[in-house]
Formats: structure tokens, C-alpha cells, sequence
């Protein structure tokens, strides 16, 4: 983990009572089934990640072409966001989502906070902003593998304007110096979720946003054959959001 020089980078009687109880409770009790079962697919997510490492390895799609299938074959993907309206200085959740259209199993590769794009109505790109840059390896668990009709799901969380971000960052770093770093972020709250960043955006007005596939690599079974990798580069289709102060 490699820490940025710099920020910017690269939610009137007893049966009525009853009633409104009777509710809450219903209520309460589906959450808790979402709960479980968002637990469960995360656990599996898991346990496939961890089993790809034992039984594929990762090489260039050039040595294997058989073994690849291009993303506008096999996959669709999304972006989407739980609110459409954002306000200055506040963060904003970015979901990415891929499904298999294909009538075969594929690995498709993993989004990351560098995969998201941002741009103004005109076309102009906003910049993003990192309050660390990790250079991470690609490796067989980088992948997930997605049976016909399988999604394969991923949140972000960017604060909406950099200048917010980057006092946030700047105190956090000045915290880091300091041996009582503990107490110091607790008294000054330095322990909020900044997220995985910022977008650089200054003034209110519409964005795009989108997320960007792209992969040269594919996976192959060290001891049978295994299910294609979708390679190549694949754009979502943009989101937009509205930013307001």
C-alpha cells in the first residue's frame, strides 16, 4: 500500500398500537432475511475466491485464446447509485454490477475504484482523487466466476467534491505524526469513512457516470479444462446523478 503524494490521482387506541407494532416487526424480520442472505452470498463470493487460487493460474490471453470470449459476448454490466441528487460535500455510493448473458459459465474480472469514470454532460472527464493508491496484483482471486444468469455485484463510495476530501485527508495525516493518535482522531472525529476517494467536482450540474471492463488475461485450470475469461474492454451504460449545493 503505497501512500499518495498527491489527493487528486491518476441514508387513538389499543389496535392502531398493535397494528403499527405488528408492522415494525414484519418490517424487521425481512431486513433480517436480507441481511442473512447478503452474509451468505458474500461468504460463497469467499470461498470461490479462495478455491480459484488453488486450481487456476493466470497467464496472457495471447497463449491462450481458447480460453477467452470478449465481454460483449458473454457479459452485460451497470452502474447505478441509491440516489440520483447528491449534495456538495457529501458521499456518494457507486454500484457496479455484471451479469452473464452467456449460456456457459465465465470468469470475469473484479471492478475497482480506478474503474470509475466520471464526466460532465459536454464530455469533459472529472478527475478523481485517491487518499492512497494501492497497486494491487492480479491474481486468480481478482476473478469471479459467474454461472449463466449469475451476477456479480461491487459498491463504491466517492465524497462528492475534492475539496471536502482533501481536509478531511489532510487532517487525518496530521493525526499519523502524532504518538496519541488514538485519542486525537477520536476527540476530533477523524475516524468517519472517507470512502474509496473523491470526485473532483466544483460546481452543481449533471454527471455521467460509468464504469470501464477491461482485461487481458484469462484463467486456466492446472488440472481440467475450466470456463472462458472475458477479455477485452466493455464501457457500461452511464448513470447520472445531480449534484446540488
Amino acid at each position: 500500500m503505497i501512500e499518495s503524494s498527491q489527493v487528486l490521482g491518476s441514508a387513538v387506541g389499543a389496535k392502531r398500537v398493535h397494528t403499527t407494532i405488528t408492522k415494525v416487526v414484519i418490517i424487521g424480520c425481512c431486513l433480517c432475511i436480507t441481511g442473512i442472505a447478503d452474509v451468505v452470498r458474500s461468504q460463497t463470493a469467499t470461498q470461490r475466491s479462495n478455491s480459484l487460487s488453488d486450481s487456476y493460474m493466470l497467464e496472457s490471453v495471447k497463449q491462450h485464446h481458447e480460453l477467452e470470449v470478449g465481454y460483449e459476448k458473454a457479459v452485460r454490466a451497470k452502474v447505478a447509485s441509491r440516489k440520483a441528487v447528491y449534495h456538495l460535500g457529501e458521499m456518494a455510493s457507486i454500484d457496479t454490477a455484471v451479469l452473464n448473458t452467456s449460456q456457459q459459465p465465465v470468469f470475469v474480472l473484479r471492478s475497482d475504484p480506478y474503474d470509475v469514470l466520471v464526466k460532465t454532460l459536454s464530455g469533459r472527464s472529472v478527475q478523481l482523487g485517491f487518499a492512497i493508491i494501492v497497486d494491487s496484483k492480479l491474481e486468480p482471486a481478482s476473478f469471479a466466476r459467474l454461472d449463466p444468469g449469475e451476477m456479480s455485484s461491487q459498491s463504491f463510495h466517492f465524497i462528492i467534491g475534492c475539496r471536502t476530501f482533501n481536509g478531511d485527508v489532510g487532517r487525518s495525516r496530521k493525526s499519523w505524526q502524532v504518538p496519541t493518535e488514538d485519542r486525537i482522531e477520536f476527540e476530533n472525529n477523524l475516524f468517519t469513512d472517507m470512502g474509496n476517494g473523491c470526485i473532483d467536482v466544483t460546481r452543481p450540474g449533471t454527471y455521467t457516470i460509468a464504469v470501464q471492463h477491461w482485461n487481458n488475461h484469462v484463467m486456466v485450470s492446472r488440472s481440467a479444462s475450466g470456463p472462458k475469461t472475458a477479455t477485452g474492454e466493455l464501457i457500461s451504460p452511464v448513470f447520472r446523478i445531480t449534484v446540488v449545493r
